[in-house]
């Protein structure tokens, strides 16, 4: 191997997968909780802080990119160089991918999402209840997408502080149509596991 073929990840397509699901359950309710939580105990004084002083070079989680601040403790900073580390490892494979490894990496994202149970929520509620499978599929999709507007959107915005990359409008319309894909999409594979499991 020569050193760059090291210093490159792979590109492959379970590659691309593998990268989409990690990025896609980091925008899951699960993964902002988690980092808002962090948020919430350093201005409680639950968890120790970084000084001002030693914010430089000998500090492990030091990045230049990373902005010293009196909230900033030793799991922000440790939970924000993981979040840059998977964007960069992201965007260094997703350079070197072929167009089937970019499909990969959508699906993996899609993937990541789903298992957020916020997704459940809608089947709990009813929502589409006897409706036809396409009309309940809309309509419990449709349904996500709002929960996903309106509740873990501002979640992400809140967390977006404890990991270091700014949450912007392309990203909440990106988990939008996520989360309607998602709805929609459990909706259809819970009515074909039904019929299936009425014709068995």
């Amino acid at each position: 191997q020569s050193p760059s073929d090291i210093q490159q990840p792979k590109s492959s397509v379970l590659d691309n997968l593998g990268i989409g699901i990690k990025q896609g359950f980091e925008e899951t309710t699960l993964a902002y909780a988690k980092d808002y939580n962090l948020l919430v105990r350093a201005r409680n004084g639950k968890d120790d802080t970084i000084a001002f002083d030693e914010w430089n070079e000998s500090n492990p989680y030091y990045r230049e990119d990373i902005s010293w601040s009196e909230d900033l403790t030793w799991d922000i900073a440790r939970n924000i160089q993981d979040e840059l580390a998977l964007q960069e490892e992201a965007n260094a494979i997703g350079e070197r991918a072929t167009g089937l490894g970019k499909v990969a990496r959508v699906g993996g994202m899609f993937a990541g999402a789903v298992l957020d149970p916020v997704n459940f929520i809608p089947f709990t509620f009813g929502a589409g209840k006897s409706l036809s499978v396409l009309a309940r599929a809309s309509r419990i999709g449709s349904a996500n997408s709002l929960i996903e507007a309106t509740t873990i959107a501002p979640l992400g915005l809140l967390a977006q502080e404890a990991r270091g990359i700014e949450y912007g409008i392309d990203d909440v319309a990106l988990n939008v149509a996520f989360a309607f894909g998602a709805g929609a999409g459990l909706s259809l594979l819970a009515d074909g596991a039904k019929g299936a499991f009425r014709i068995a």
